[in-house]
């Protein structure tokens, strides 16, 4: 089950890298007037989401700000050294004694976005 679920998040990753150059109808969806906040960063993910994500499957361990988990490691001394792929790449496969994450492919780039914008260097 999680070497299906990597294939389908580096399939995801792929074609999102691949839309970028020629795709010139995006430049009135970043300025959604419906929008006040910037909810999204510049991987895709919805920052507010995976706060929700965050909440409900991570703080568990690594405690509801990231940073004062009991069994899982700070996340501000690990997320500066990370690219979001892979803080996806850990959520998918798991690392060390954390197993992988059984979560949405939406879920795990929004809560990789969350985790990068909260704790990445």
């Amino acid at each position: 089950m999680s070497r299906a679920l990597l294939l389908l998040c580096l399939s995801v990753a792929v074609v999102a890298c691949d839309d970028g150059p020629t795709d010139t109808t995006d430049t009135t969806d970043s300025t959604d007037s419906t929008d006040s906040t910037d909810d999204t960063d510049t991987t895709g993910g919805d920052i507010a989401a995976g706060e929700t994500v965050f909440g409900n499957t991570c703080a568990g361990c690594h405690g509801p700000n990231g940073n004062d988990g009991g069994s899982g490691p700070n996340l501000d001394e690990r997320v500066p050294n990370l690219n979001v792929d892979q803080v996806k790449q850990t959520v998918t496969d798991g690392k060390g004694y954390m197993p992988p994450q059984d979560l949405t492919e939406t879920e795990i780039i929004d809560v990789a976005a969350y985790v990068i914008d909260k704790h990445g260097g």
